[in-house]
């Protein structure tokens, strides 16, 4: 039985009774599993990661023409007083244990706020939040709830020749 997910290849599915036709690309064999089987290939466990370069940003004041975006992964704030913003997706029910924005030395001294939105009617909280570069694992309201909220990153004002390199979360299932 293959153990992860990224093991199976899924040619034309053949049902034989109650089992699927799968390719493993581990093992290289062909071989039947059940439907349960695919859902309980690997159960994810421990501590987990979840990270988003700096062109996953985008401008949410005043205007995006003031942000460029580099093959590298970052962006580069090309005026004063520019905030950006970007969304953050894990899964339902994982217990987020920090955060950190990077960035350059220049953005140090903005800050972030990772916030929690109500679905609904759009109301929101911080989960945690620190200066940039400055990892913050003091955490309110860290659950994830997909049925009820959405989950997003914006920063303080940014300044020129700030840049925003990444995002990593840490999170545990």
């Amino acid at each position: 039985m293959p153990r992860f997910p990224s093991e199976l290849v899924h040619r034309t599915p053949v049902l034989v009774t109650d089992k699927l036709l799968v390719h493993n690309i581990t093992t290289g064999a062909t071989e039947y599993c059940t439907v349960e089987d695919l859902f309980t290939v690997k159960k994810l466990a421990g501590t987990l990661y979840w990270s988003c370069l700096g062109i996953d940003f985008t401008c949410s004041f005043p205007d995006r023409q003031y942000i460029s975006y580099f093959g590298a992964g970052y962006i580069l704030i090309n005026e004063d007083d520019v905030q950006v913003i970007v969304g953050v997706s894990l899964p339902h029910g994982a217990t987020i244990q920090s955060c950190i924005v990077l960035g350059n030395n220049a953005a140090k001294a903005e800050t972030w706020l990772l916030r929690r939105v109500n679905i609904s009617d759009l109301t929101a909280v911080t989960i945690g939040g620190n200066n940039i570069n400055t990892i913050d694992n003091v955490l309110a309201y860290n659950v994830v709830d997909n049925n009820l909220y959405g989950y997003i990153i914006y920063t303080s004002t940014m300044d020129i020749n700030d840049i925003i390199k990444g995002v990593k979360i840490t999170y545990t299932l």
